[in-house]
């Protein structure tokens, strides 16, 4: 199926007041780029290296969908069923997600290994058991996000907002958290075991049984409003 295919019929279950379905598609490498595909099903879609850039899929089903490598920088996905689908790449070079919206999203158990989310929007968004692990979340708002269980280990959190985030029993070891807004967050239970975490504010958070052998935390902002001194 190429782009005219997929503009054809999604135009045509429009009119007949359907949402369009392209459940199990075959998309990969397809340039549906500033396409509107808002409401669209892609679940378990092959959207292997498929380009989405400034698209709208606002409110998409993109359950078990295969998005490895996909290009999503500008996308719009608020709202968007993501569970449980594939943005993994081994090599580092995954999905490009930079600048996304994907606020209030469901995306718990997503395979996000690698993928590129810096100044993504994950406001709200559900990625409790998300694999994250070594992605890049620099500058990301995750404000209010659902990480619980999440797998950060290597992530690059620099300047990311993560105040009022849910981050009980989620592994940060090795994670880069540099000048990172956590106030109010819950790091109960976290895993921060190397953790470079200079100049994090985290007034007002909650670090109950939070594991920090080895964790940098120079200039870090503490929970009672203290400045950590070394």
């Amino acid at each position: 199926m190429d782009r005219e295919e997929v503009f054809q019929l999604i135009q045509t279950a429009r009119m007949q007041g359907k949402a369009p379905d392209l459940r199990r598609a075959d998309l990969g490498n397809v340039d549906l780029s500033g396409l509107d595909l808002h409401g669209v099903n892609l679940g378990e879609a092959d959207l292997y290296n498929t380009n989405f850039s400034g698209a709208n899929l606002q409110g998409a089903n993109m359950v078990f969908a295969n998005l490895m490598k996909a290009q999503l920088h500008g996308a719009n996905l608020a709202h968007a069923n993501m569970v449980f689908a594939n943005l993994r790449d081994t090599h580092l070079n995954g999905a490009t997600l930079s600048g996304v919206n994907l606020s209030a999203s469901d995306l718990f158990g997503v395979d996000f290994r690698g993928a590129n989310l810096s100044e993504a929007n994950l406001t709200q968004a559900n990625l409790s058991g998300a694999n994250l692990s070594n992605a890049n979340l620099d500058k990301a708002n995750l404000t209010q996000a659902n990480l619980v269980q999440a797998n950060l280990t290597g992530a690059d959190l620099n300047w990311a907002n993560l105040r009022q985030a849910n981050l009980r029993g989620a592994n940060l070891a090795g994670a880069s958290l540099q000048w990172a807004d956590a106030r109010q967050a819950i790091l109960a239970q976290v895993d921060l075991t190397q953790a470079d975490a200079r100049g994090i504010w985290l007034e007002g958070a909650d670090t109950t049984d939070a594991t920090l052998e080895q964790t940098r935390l120079d200039g870090a902002i503490l929970p009672d409003g203290s400045r950590y001194v070394k």
